[in-house]
């Protein structure tokens, strides 16, 4: 009788079970649904492929029995056996007999091994001559009409699946597994000779049902938290409970199960690496120190309890309830051999205490932040200076809350990031956390990347955060849980554009200010251009009282800190610390040296003597460069050139000299390749696929190289091999530094084009696996595979060479498409351009030629048929190119996508690109880029295209082109300057939008249903702003001044009302859902109409809470253009409180309000100055810089400074006080202000004077007229004898400016004087002022007014 511990099982493989996959994304014929999308089937537990092609998630622990018999046995009795067996243990007979030419086959599916060893142990016992084999975890199952034919493991039976599925054989072989049998299988009954189709078919359907009823019963792997609350008399611990509960859900998300009952609560986490499973549960030590934990491996079965989930162990966890150990954490001999694990060491180091029975105590658990590179010394050696620099700044910090920056340079290999680690450990002594980022070499590649990671290591080491910054987790895990779609999905996509990731960003670091924070950003010179914008204008804003100590890293030469960050620095150099990093010198230090060295060597190396010649050597052929010393070493000491005898070291004599190259000595390049060289060949080989793959996770590299043949045995041994040797560090998963990572890159590119090779032979395997890795194997990735395939496409087999080509343009597509979606479109102008380029082979001509020339290359020597299969795909390409450079505010950059599809459509005609739906996109994009160019002329031709294009279109039901006559109304919208016609085009439309969101919701398209509701707001938005711009004209009277001084009555302070109600709506869906906002400049300006508005009606402190929430947001999203309008506006409104109740006595006036608003003019002015400096620098690096009103708002808040400025100094003049104080220091420090104003002001002028003709027209420039006045007030002001002022001439104003002025204003005096009832006191009260100012301007131009001219305030007459 066998034993069923005797029978040939499977290691279990960790595999990540989920969703159902699908391997491609073709819609099914409506009449049976994607498999996926069928309610109770989402649970089908096959991993597989039926005829769908559709990939199903196998629960970990369900466990596949085949059982086999002799064919010369009658197979009823084993087939009695074989199901009574199953019917004990829960087991599903999979209906299926599998005949080979000596044995007969059945197979089953069981919950779980150990009952999958009952059910064999029984049938051994009924049938002793029958062979069982079992297999937990099958990764991979393909089923042929719901029954079992194939198991295997991870990629190698899906991707074997796939390709076996689509192969045009008529009979079906099962896969070789020596666990099962060596002989090949056949179906009984009729071959198969049907053709695989890409949809679910009956079959498949119930055979996915048939498994629901066994998922109740599936364990999962994991792990096991159970907490156990003390009981106390406040009766508070049902609410820890829920505290504990809510806050870990926040930690782990949906990979968690609680099953709760009083003061007990059992927490399973469905996360393999239980190293960062207990990383992050070190983060809830302070919500547990009443209560006794347990913490386990764990298999766990989930019981459905009506509203929640109960969990029941098939693996038992240690029992502490019965033990008084409140504040004791503790867990089981199993988990102390599994946290062992390399790659959880790499998570977190955990200390154990005593043993007691099974129950293992843990005293300290340490999250491992950064794991720092295996080599080198043990401590840090020569910095001691720079040491204590991080030191005192930390202890300022702890203490004080005083925030520091501390700048580190050096080269490459000098030691930077490991005096980061020290950062980090003196942090951790300090009571300081740390976030630590190291930004790989092509970080650049990725827009936003450097945030995203900053992000997440911020949420991960304050997860109270998590619970108020669950949008941000969502965005940088690049995903949103089902559960939370609905209510985080717009808001996740919207962090995908800079502005709302700005915002979400700073208002993170605010929350970071309450507890003292370290972040290190270390090889800044890689950080994408996203990242350095936001990380720039949050550096910006640090001050003493941030609480933060930020250490940036970068390298010195050619790739070193971004200038930008250089700028903001100059200007916090109270908070700046900057450390330059050198080599050791060994003249100067020779003890340096020396120590470095033997704490380099094995630590029981340490008390021998080290002869002063070997460390002049190392010095000399390293020149004091650390990592070079550390490779000498470390080959030194494998080639047994260095050996430790008898407490003495033996050297061989010229080891050194022999390491180097003869005429060339030993560089860094030859270390580094030496070392390479030493690896064994598994190694080699291990390295080689990772830097082919670039930056991918542990697992689909461990999967892809056991798919590819490599024995995993091997591989875990190599990668562990690896660490120890410092090349590679698990945590984050790749190359222990990025010198290393890119020696072998160059090595492989030349070596007969073996990293093309690697890559090519990769590309198809990942392409099979992105359905089941969505995450990590995204299409950019899979796109930037294919590059570096086609690299050296002579390298490559003639059949790589044809994947790699006919793959690489649809690649492209998708991958764009992929970023557009996730609005991240920096990227998908980059892939796009990185593809034209590496056609074109240059980078130095025009894009908009680079692009044509794209087209006539790839178009070259290419028949008919060929072409018009490849125009589709370039032409998806280049619209995703336009919509990028639209987005981006780069609307040159979009026409030369837009022209190059306009040449495309001329070389491949037969494809008739612009008639289909894609072509309304084209025709759209052509809106929106004359749009973004302000080019009226252009837009309004462009809309006619599209109209015409909408109008021809064959489907007019079909939902995107109702969409797009939507989008067309919008632009009606725009062009239409009567409100109320506004209105009752766009009525109709938005009731359509709403129909559409509706039907779109109800078929599963929620893209456009966003789209779709995201349009009908824009269009509300864009009909609001036009009723309010035409009540404003109605009411205002002479001009904006005018209106903010005089009181809104009747029925314009009814629609007032109405206005802000519906503004207000509108501004509260676009915060409680960013995904809805196309324009985030427009929202932006609804701050701007709505303070207005609130002003009018009378709610001036409602005003300026909208100015200032409005200011801040604006901040946070980079909208400085609207936050310098902002600032203009307050100013406006309180110059005009503060002369309004009496503008024409000026003793009246409020000081303390002008002075405010002075300031807030000051601020406007700064703010966009930064902005224009900007600007200048990128448009010096060759960037497009889209059309705004920087200039505008810069010289409009200068202005109107000045014309404040005169006010108070009127104000301040005219006062009793002042002429008590005269020739005292109040009145020169007056003096010299209104001075600097007047400069200010006339400079200001002068640019707005030389964007005029050359003569001025007094009907079309009144602004630029009244500003003449205003400045008159100022030399009005300096009349004064006590201020002692000297005014310049202004250098373009002319006495034809002063001639057109007077013309203006006699006019409006005169029609005034005609027409007093249309004109209200305050506009007759600004007039009087500004004549003042014009008159003051004889004093200047004496020709132009006699002496005995005078003017009468009250009268207006014209003296």
């Amino acid at each position: 009788m066998a034993n069923p511990d005797d029978l040939p099982i499977k290691t279990p493989q960790q595999e990540t079970v989920g969703t159902p996959l699908a391997v491609t994304d073709t819609a099914t014929d409506g009449e049976i649904p994607n498999l996926s999308k069928i309610p109770g089937a989402q649970i089908c537990s096959m991993l597989g492929i039926e005829r769908d092609l559709h990939m199903k998630p196998l629960p970990a622990g369900t466990t596949v029995l085949d059982v086999s018999f002799p064919t010369s046995k009658t197979p009823t009795a084993r087939l009695r056996a074989f199901k009574d067996a199953l019917s004990d243990n829960n087991g599903i007979f999979l209906n299926a007999l599998w005949t080979g030419p000596n044995s007969m086959h059945l197979q089953a599916i069981l919950p779980n091994l150990q009952q999958a060893y009952s059910a064999a142990y029984a049938i051994k016992t009924s049938c002793p001559d029958t062979a069982v084999a079992a297999s937990p975890d099958p990764c991979g199952i393909m089923t042929y009409k719901g029954n079992l034919i194939c198991v295997g493991d991870g990629f190698e039976s899906a991707s074997e699946a796939i390709r076996y599925a689509q192969s045009d054989k008529t009979t079906l072989t099962l896969k070789q597994n020596s666990l099962i049998t060596n002989e090949p299988l056949q179906p009984t009954g009729p071959k198969r000779q049907d053709t695989l189709v890409n949809r679910s078919t009956p079959q498949s359907v119930a055979h996915a049902k048939t498994l629901q009823p066994l998922y109740s019963n599936l364990p999962r792997k994991g792990t096991m938290i159970k907490i156990q609350l003390a009981k106390n008399d406040t009766g508070n611990s049902i609410e820890q409970t829920k505290k504990i509960i809510k806050f870990i859900e926040a930690v782990y998300g949906e990979k968690t199960v609680i099953s709760s009952h009083g003061l007990i609560a059992f927490i399973f986490v469905a996360e393999e690496r239980i190293g960062e499973v207990i990383s992050r549960m070190s983060s809830m030590q302070h919500l547990l120190q009443d209560a006794s934990i347990c913490v386990d491996v764990a298999d766990c079965k989930f019981v459905d309890a009506g509203d929640s989930v109960s969990l029941m162990q098939s693996q038992s966890i240690v029992d502490i309830s019965h033990m008084n150990m409140c504040g004791t954490w503790g867990t089981s001999d199993r988990f102390v051999k599994t946290i062992h694990h390399e790659r959880n060491r790499a998570n977190v180091a955990v200390t154990f205490g005593r043993t007691s029975g099974q129950f293992v105590k843990i005293e300290k658990i340490e999250p491992v932040h950064f794991e720092a590179t295996v080599g080198g010394p043990r401590k840090t050696i020569g910095r001691q200076q720079e040491l204590q620099t991080i030191r005192t700044n930390l202890e300022n910090l702890e203490r004080r809350g005083k925030a520091n920056i501390t700048v580190i340079t050096g080269e490459a290999g000098v030691g930077k990031t490991r005096l980061a680690s020290e950062a980090i450990r003196e942090a951790h002594e300090h009571n300081v956390a740390s976030v630590y980022y190291k930004t790989p070499e092509d970080g650049k590649n990725t827009p936003a990347a450097g945030v995203k990671k900053l992000i997440e290591g911020i949420l991960k080491t304050k997860p109270e955060l998590l619970e108020r910054f669950r949008d941000l987790r969502f965005f940088t895990e690049g995903r949103v849980p089902e559960g939370f779609r609905e209510e985080y999905g717009p808001a996740v996509q919207a962090l995908g554009t800079k502005e709302f990731l700005s915002k979400r960003f700073y208002e993170l670091m605010e929350e970071c200010k309450k507890s003292p924070i370290q972040i290190i950003l270390d090889d800044l010179q890689w950080f994408d251009s996203v990242s350095v914008e936001i990380i720039k204008t949050w550096l910006s804003r640090v001050d003493e009282r941030s609480n933060i100590q930020i250490v940036l890293m970068a390298r010195e030469g050619e790739e070193q800190l971004p200038e930008d960050f250089e700028k903001i620095l100059a200007k916090k150099q109270n908070l700046t610390s900057k450390i330059s990093l050198k080599r050791l010198d060994y003249e100067r230090n020779p003890e340096f040296l020396e120590d470095y060295i033997r704490h380099s060597l094995p630590d029981h190396w340490e008390s021998a003597a080290i002869p002063e010649s070997f460390v002049r050597e190392i010095a000399e052929v390293s020149q004091g460069l650390p990592i070079v010393i550390t490779e000498i070493l470390s080959l030194l000491v494998e080639k047994g050139d260095i050996k430790y005898r008898g407490g003495t070291l033996i050297i061989k004599s010229d080891a050194v000299k022999e390491l180097a190259q003869e005429d060339i000595g030993i560089t860094l390049s030859s270390v580094l390749q030496a070392r390479f060289e030493r690896l064994t060949d598994q190694e080699k080989r291990t390295v080689d696929y990772l830097v082919a793959l670039g930056n991918v996770n542990y697992e689909i590299f461990v999967n892809l190289l056991r798919y590819l043949g490599e024995n995993p045995q091997a591989v875990e041994k190599a990668l562990v091999g690896l660490r120890k040797k410092g090349i590679l560090r698990f945590e984050p998963f790749g190359f222990s530094h990025d010198l290393l990572r890119r020696e072998r890159e160059s090595q492989m590119e030349g070596h007969d084009g073996k990293l093309s090779c690697i890559a090519a032979q990769c590309y198809p395997v990942l392409k099979t696996a992105a359905s089941r890795y969505p995450q990590a194997i995204t299409p950019v990735f899979l796109f930037e595979l294919l590059m570096k395939a086609s690299k050296r496409p002579e390298a490559l087999t003639p059949e790589q060479r044809k994947t790699t080509a006919t793959s690489i343009m649809p690649e492209l597509c998708e991958a764009s498409d992929f970023s557009i979606n996730k609005n991240e479109n920096m990227l998908a102008f980059q892939l796009i351009k990185r593809f034209v380029e590496r056609i074109v082979a240059s980078d130095e001509i025009p894009l908009g030629q680079q692009l044509k020339s794209t087209v006539d290359k790839i178009f070259e020597g290419k028949d008919i048929q060929t072409q018009a299969t490849l125009a589709p795909v370039l032409f998806r390409a280049f619209c995703n190119g336009a919509q990028a450079c639209v987005r981006m505010g780069q609307p040159a950059k979009a026409t030369a996508f837009l022209d190059a599809i306009d040449h495309l459509a001329g070389k491949a005609p037969q494809a008739q690109l612009r008639t289909s739906i894609a072509g309304l996109h084209y025709f759209h994009l052509q809106t929106d880029a004359a749009y973004a160019a302000r080019n009226r002329e252009r837009f309004i031709h462009a809309k006619g295209e599209f109209q015409r294009a909408i109008e021809l279109s064959d489907s007019q039901n079909d939902p995107n082109i109702r969409f797009f006559k939507c989008e067309a109304t919008l632009l009606d919208v725009r062009l239409c300057n009567d409100p109320q016609q506004a209105y009752r085009i766009s009525s109709g439309t938005k009731a359509e939008l709403n129909k559409l969101a509706t039907e779109a919701d109800k078929c599963g398209n929620h893209k456009l249903a966003i789209a779709a509701r995201a349009l009908s707001m824009d269009i509300t938005r864009t009909v609001l702003q036009k009723m309010f711009l035409a009540l404003k004209n109605k009411i205002k009277g002479v001009d904006d001044e005018a209106l903010f001084m005089q009181q809104v009555r009747g029925d314009d302070l009814s629609e007032l009302g109405i206005l802000e109600k519906q503004f207000s709506l509108i501004k509260t869906d676009y915060e409680n859902n960013p995904g809805l906002v196309r324009d985030p400049q427009a929202y932006g300006y609804l701050f701007d109409m709505m303070a207005r508005i609130q002003y009018l009606r009378g709610l001036s402190e409602n005003a300026d809470s909208t100015i200032e929430s409005g200011i801040r947001t604006c901040t946070n999203m980079n909208f400085m253009e609207i936050v310098s309008r902002l600032h203009k506006l307050r100013g406006d409104i309180q110059t005009a409180f503060a002369i309004k109740h009496n503008p024409s006595d000026a003793k009246t006036w409020h000081t303390g309000m002008l002075e405010r608003a002075i300031d807030e003019y000051t601020q406007g002015v700064a703010e966009i100055e930064r902005v224009i400096e900007d600007k200048k620098i990128k448009k010096d690096a060759g960037e497009e810089i889209p059309p705004s009103d920087d200039e505008l708002y810069k010289t409009l808040n200068a202005l109107n400074r000045g014309w404040t400025f005169a006010l108070l100094t009127l104000a301040k003049t005219s006062s009793g006080r002042f002429e008590q104080l005269e020739g005292n220091k109040e009145s020169t420090q007056l003096g010299t202000r209104l001075q600097a104003q007047w400069i200010s002001m006339c400079n200001a002028l002068d640019e707005r004077r030389v964007n005029l003709g050359q003569n001025i027209d007094p009907s079309s420039e009144q602004d630029y007229l009244k500003e003449l006045a205003h400045a008159g007030l100022l030399i009005e002001a300096s009349l004064d004898p006590r201020l002692e002022t000297n005014l310049p001439m202004p250098k373009n104003i002319e006495l034809k400016d002063i001639r057109a002025e007077i013309e203006f204003f006699q006019k409006q005096r005169a029609d005034i004087k005609l027409h007093p009832g249309n004109y209200s006191n305050a506009d007759k009260a600004l007039v009087a002022l500004r004549w003042k100012g014009i008159n003051a301007w004889k004093h200047i131009f004496r020709q132009l007014i006699p002496e005995g001219d005078a003017y009468d305030v009250e009268g207006l007459t014209t003296g």
